[in-house]
């Protein structure tokens, strides 16, 4: 067992090396590798390093033999197309949307209905609808929907119209699935029997791991706090299903072996309630081994057991190690498994409460990195939260488990465990609003370099780590080669220190200061409408509209993160160009949790932003602005009754220059605006960059303008398959004909222009 206990890290670390390979490289680079890997084992005699050279090499094997392959589908316009249901359908943005099986291709689809049917898992529909492949990336630091689905053998979305309706033909469920969805659905109606709407939402994310249906608000909320792990089924709730486990066996008296059996079969229930997500897997796994060692009367290794979990998650499915929740699980424990006993060491603490206060901080720590590579968010108060709220989660995650148990008999037993469950889960709601919307309770921060992530965590193995120290170390001890032994155990812990520093400076420095010297200018892909944004080399910060949908708040789903992504917590200038919503309505959501000093808008805009922070600009005619490094700046807008109507013949237009490099911005301007913008006296209309009025549409283009402008590159902000027809053909031939060379955001993703004032670059997509 010794052995065994040795060689299963290794093991994870090889599978996960390979693996990793296999997807960023390729085979050779795990051929390769491994080569090295074991000369140095056999140079060394290290039988360890051999294995994980062999490992390494399956790891990527393994990768290649399950990893799904993208089956090459056309998109199109698909009839009478039968869909299974795979997963338990969620609603949102007022859409029923699942993963579903194509029958007759056999192939994986995201399925998107506009009707809220009364859907379960199993059901097999016909359908009419469109076939698209789900698109990569198209922002810098984007989340990559594409890859995320791709591990999960989805590559397609399928867009379902209303017409025909979609109907339900048969039902494929095999018995055990129908019992388990029964036992759940009862369990989903005793909770909303016995709490609010709002607290049963809340209730299933905590339970059952349910997290699709907690709105956009509530669940930034439990981030700012720092407990939004409640709505991730692992370590925490098995934890609290084996205590429960443990007392009921306790007090129902039978013999060790029975109550082991009857924990195990708790936590086995517990698993096929949640759908068994990857966290769950390692923690069931985790509390299986231990409650056995204990049960042989042997310590538990709690490294090898991190790394049995790991080794079976993998050969499950070997993407779950790109998973970002396996990710933080993991790094969740070993922080618990390497931090924590470090840190009550060095401390001398020892009270219970001095004990949970250091468990939560090595957990929160050792996550650190991840959280704020991908959220973009350092929760301040997150210890206290956890300490104060953590324990109350798991009595209504206790109590709902019971209501879920006692629904299967009976509705009113079940409320006796439901009512106390819906008071907690409010406690739960009420402290984690009050803690997150504290000021200063949390940081935005701006996504680290990749780099700097393992740099951070070597930093914390160098600083905290226990590291073995050699007899010659305690044997001469005081002299000359003990004194050089301490000297590198310091030199150490100051490597360390610096390389966390590092990690912390690439968090806070604030995006102004990055990149100093240049002049950036973004249009990003916000779909059918308008965002850009713009930094100058003093730091100064331009946003231009904010793009809008209806389908979804494109501000607070694409412009906010990409800001928080870049380090801006506040803009200088906010332009509103026009009250149209494919242009304001993004900025109205940025301007409420990322203020601007000074907000231009244009006519009709001050009423649809209603109230807002920083000083308010109407602007009416020209204004010229320096802003410092060369930077100038000039806005235009018609006079006040030049235009019958307030909308695209009012936008505002602005220029933007850094030395022989300048971006002239139109919004949606028509012919009339640029007939009158022609004739303004002493305006300086050439450019470098033309971002193309009304995104390419016809009745915006103009021989003249393009003349005047002489612009050697075009941008043309427009949504994928727009219903109306933009850019239109006419205005794609002259812009070719004028020698502009052309990007859209439909095609190109977001368009990057990097200058000093001399020469452009030009970078696309994410």
């Amino acid at each position: 067992m010794v052995i065994i206990d040795r060689i299963l890290p290794w093991i994870f670390i090889g599978m996960a090396t390979g693996i990793s390979l296999a997807e960023w490289g390729n085979f050779w680079w795990s051929i390769i590798l491994a080569g090295v890997i074991a000369v140095i084992a056999l140079k060394r005699r290290k039988p360890l390093l051999l294995l994980l050279a062999a490992v390494t090499v399956f790891g990527s094997v393994y990768w290649d033999l399950v990893h799904p392959r993208h089956p090459s589908l056309q998109e199109g316009y698909l009839m009478e197309a039968r869909v299974l249901v795979l997963e338990r359908p969620y609603t949102e943005n007022g859409e029923l949307r699942f993963t579903g099986l194509l029958q007759r291709e056999g192939v994986k689809v995201r399925v998107f209905l506009p009707l809220i049917l009364p859907l379960q898992k199993g059901d097999l529909l016909e359908v009419n609808g469109s076939l698209r492949e789900i698109r990569g990336p198209t922002n810098p630091g984007d989340f990559n929907f594409k890859e995320y689905w791709s591990h999960r053998g989805v590559f397609y979305n399928l867009i379902v119209r209303e017409q025909p309706p979609p109907r339900v033909v048969a039902n494929r469920s095999g018995p055990g699935e129908l019992l388990l969805s029964r036992l759940v659905d009862r369990g989903q109606q005793a909770i909303r029997a016995g709490m609010t709407a709002e607290q049963a939402v809340l209730m299933e994310g905590m339970l059952f791991g349910f997290q699709d249906e907690i709105s956009r608000e509530q669940y930034a909320l439990f981030q700012k706090s720092g407990i939004v792990h409640i709505f991730s089924v692992s370590g925490f709730h098995v934890g609290f299903i084996v205590l429960m486990g443990v007392w009921v066996a306790n007090r129902l008296g039978q013999k060790k072996s029975t109550r082991l059996i009857f924990v195990f079969a708790l936590i086995t229930m517990y698993g096929f309630m949640t759908g068994w997500p990857a966290p769950m897997v390692r923690a069931s796994v985790m509390a299986a081994l231990g409650l056995t060692a204990h049960y042989f009367g042997r310590e538990e290794d709690l490294p090898s057991s991190l790394a049995a979990a790991g080794i079976l998650l993998l050969l499950i499915n070997p993407a779950n190690l790109f998973e970002i929740s396996f990710q933080l699980s993991f790094l969740a424990t070993w922080g618990i498994i390497f931090l924590y006993p470090r840190w009550r060491d060095k401390t001398g603490w020892q009270y219970p409460w001095e004990k949970a206060v250091l468990l939560s901080l090595a957990a929160q720590v050792a996550t650190l990195p991840l959280t704020a590579y991908y959220f973009n968010l350092v929760s301040l108060v997150s210890v206290v939260t956890n300490l104060l709220l953590i324990n109350v989660a798991g009595g209504a995650i206790i109590l709902g488990f019971l209501g879920v148990v006692a629904a299967q008999l009976s509705p009113v037993l079940a409320s006796v465990f439901m009512v106390p469950a819906g008071f907690l889960t409010a406690l739960v709601q009420w402290g984690s609003t009050l803690l997150g919307g504290m000021p200063g309770g949390f940081l935005w921060v701006a996504q680290p370099a990749i780099w700097t992530v393992p740099i951070a965590y070597l930093g914390m193995v160098l600083l905290w780590g226990r590291i073995p120290v050699p007899e010659a170390a305690i044997k001469f001890q005081g002299d000359k080669t003990g004194r050089i032994y301490t000297l590198m155990g310091e030199l150490r812990s100051g490597v360390g220190v610096c390389l966390i520093l590092l990690f912390a400076a690439s968090l806070l420095i604030p995006g102004q200061f990055r990149s100093p010297g240049t002049l950036r200018v973004v249009f990003l892909d916000v779909g059918q409408g308008d965002c850009i944004f713009a930094k100058t080399p003093q730091g100064v910060t331009i946003l231009v509209d904010g793009g809008g949908s209806d389908l979804f708040d494109v501000g607070r789903g694409v412009v906010l993160p990409y800001l928080r992504r870049q380090g801006i917590r506040s803009l200088d200038v906010a332009v509103a160009t026009h009250p149209h919503g494919d242009h304001l309505q993004g900025l109205k959501s940025v301007l409420e949790e990322c203020p601007a000093r000074v907000v231009v808008a244009g006519e009709g805009c001050l009423e649809e932003l209603g109230e807002i922070k920083g000083k308010v600009v109407s602007l009416q005619g020209l204004r010229e602005v320096s802003l410092g490094g060369g930077t100038k700046v000039w806005l235009w807008a018609p006079e006040p009754g030049a235009f019958t109507e307030t909308g695209n013949e009012t936008s505002v237009i602005l220029k933007i220059t850094q030395g022989e490099v300048s971006f002239l911005l139109t919004g949606d301007a028509g012919v009339k605006e640029l007939e009158v913008l022609m004739a303004e006296p002493g305006l300086d209309l050439s450019a470098t960059v033309l971002k193309l009025p009304h995104h390419g549409s016809r009745h915006s283009w103009s021989d003249n303008f393009i003349e005047q402008v002489d612009p050697d590159y075009g941008v043309i902000s427009v949504g994928m398959r727009n219903p109306f027809g933009h850019p239109s053909p006419e205005v794609l031939a002259g812009a070719r004909e004028k020698g502009v060379r052309i990007f859209r955001t439909d095609l190109d993703g977001a368009v990057t222009f990097i200058t000093r004032g001399r020469d452009v670059k030009i970078l696309t997509g994410p």
